[in-house]
C-alpha cells in the first residue's frame, strides 16, 4: 500500500510523464527499505511459528485478505507500482534460493540506516495492532488522494 500512496502523491505533483514514472519506480523500490525498517515494530517472527494458532491465523488469513483487498481494489491504477514495491523481496527470495546474499534488498534497507533503532516487537502479538494501524493509515491516505486517471494505462 505504500507504493499506492507514493503513486498518488507523485501524481498530484504534476511532473512530466517520464520523470513522474522514474520517480514512482524509485520511490516504490526505496520505500520497501523503510517498511523493512518499520517491520520490527510488527508481529513478524524471523522464523514461521507453525503450530501457533495466532501466528497461523494472522499470517495465513488476515494479512493475505487485507493485502488482496487492497491490491485488487487498486490494481487498475497502481498494478505496476505494487510490483515495483516487491522487487526487493523478489531479489531476496531468488538469492536466498540460490544461497547468495540479496543485493537490492540489502541496498534499500541500508538506505534507511540513518533512522534510529526501534524496539523489537517481532515476537509480540501486540505488534499486530501496530501493523493494522499502519495498513489503515496507508489505505486512508490512498483513499483521500482519490486517484482518477489510470496513469500506467496512459503510458502503455
Amino acid at each position: 500500500m505504500t507504493g499506492m500512496v507514493l503513486f498518488a502523491l507523485i501524481k498530484k505533483i504534476g511532473l512530466p510523464l517520464q520523470l513522474e514514472l522514474l520517480l514512482i519506480i524509485m520511490a516504490s523500490i526505496l520505500s520497501h527499505g523503510l517498511l523493512d525498517k518499520l517491520s520490527i515494530l510488527t508481529y513478524h517472527p524471523e522464523l514461521p511459528l507453525y503450530g501457533d494458532m495466532f501466528w497461523e491465523e494472522y499470517h495465513y488469513k488476515i494479512l493475505p485478505i487485507a493485502t488482496a483487498v487492497a491490491g485488487i481494489t487498486a490494481w487498475n491504477e497502481c498494478g505496476p507500482v505494487i510490483l515495483f514495491t516487491i522487487i526487493p523481496d523478489l531479489d531476496w527470495i531468488l538469492r536466498s534460493y540460490l544461497e547468495e546474499k540479496p543485493i537490492l534488498h540489502n541496498i534499500v534497507f541500508c538506505f534507511w540506516n540513518w533512522l534510529p533503532s526501534l524496539p523489537d516487537w517481532r515476537l509480540k502479538r501486540s505488534g499486530v495492532i501496530v501493523e493494522l494501524i499502519l495498513i489503515l493509515l496507508l489505505w486512508s491516505a490512498y483513499q483521500q488522494l482519490n486517484l482518477s486517471p489510470h496513469f500506467f494505462k496512459t503510458i502503455i
